[in-house]
């Protein structure tokens, strides 16, 4: 949720949060129609 909502004074952590969701998203929407999956595990 804070990658999404935020913090005050904290952003190194939602930012790489973020980034890690941001690239999956963005390579799964690119590989899948070539039958690639990919997916993240993102502990915390």
């Amino acid at each position: 949720m804070v990658s999404i909502l935020g913090q005050p004074s904290g952003f190194a952590y939602p930012a790489s949060k973020f980034a890690v969701n941001g690239l999956t998203v963005s390579l799964a929407r690119e590989l899948g129609p070539k039958g690639i999956r990919v997916n993240a595990v993102a502990p915390g």
